[in-house]
């Protein structure tokens, strides 16, 4: 919770604009949505550990590219008006906590075609390794209240990862949600 309190000044939103922060990870959804003020941009650490996780691809040589990172509440509520892959309702989607990645290879951009490469298959074995979750897994839809997702994860930190991943969790499951 400091973390994001000092880094985004939550404790001085209003009552009614507070952001859901569990066990130091904030969390957004239909029922706990974002201020539309709220603004942090790409999380660096997030983004440091992506190029060091691809990096680590690149030796095995696996591609990865990032198809959608951060996303602001205009940019999110546009692509939700015309319906695009992805969006959701302005304010609930964790794109805009900056901490959130779409990942695709050649091809494979936001279709069922990317569980089937060599590359989400190194990152369903290894990003938790980088502090990266899986967050919409195959199988877990009744837990996240999404559909699966394969090419959509989020930046929890390396130890919550390894718990998360350890454990067969969802986020929901780890923050004891719903």
């Amino acid at each position: 919770t400091y973390y994001y309190v000092n880094k985004y000044g939550l404790s001085k939103l209003d009552e009614g604009r507070q952001i859901k922060v569990i066990n130091g990870l904030a969390y957004v959804s239909e029922d706990y949505p974002l201020p539309a003020d709220f603004d942090p941009g790409v999380d660096k650490t997030a983004r440091r550990a992506f190029e060091t996780m691809r990096q680590d691809m690149n030796r095995f040589g696996l591609d990865i590219k990032i198809a959608s990172d951060y996303r602001g509440y205009e940019l999110e509520k546009r692509m939700y008006e015309v319906n695009e892959v992805d969006s959701q309702k302005p304010g609930t989607n964790e794109h805009q906590l900056g901490c959130a990645f779409d990942f695709f290879t050649e091809g494979s951009k936001y279709n069922d075609k990317f569980e089937k490469t060599s590359t989400y298959e190194w990152l369903a074995d290894n990003a938790y390794k980088y502090g990266f979750i899986e967050r919409y897994p195959k199988g877990k839809e009744n837990k996240t209240k999404k559909k699966a997702s394969p090419w959509h994860f989020r930046f929890v930190g390396v130890e919550k990862a390894k718990n998360i991943y350890e454990n067969d969790l969802t986020l929901e499951e780890y923050l004891k949600i719903n």
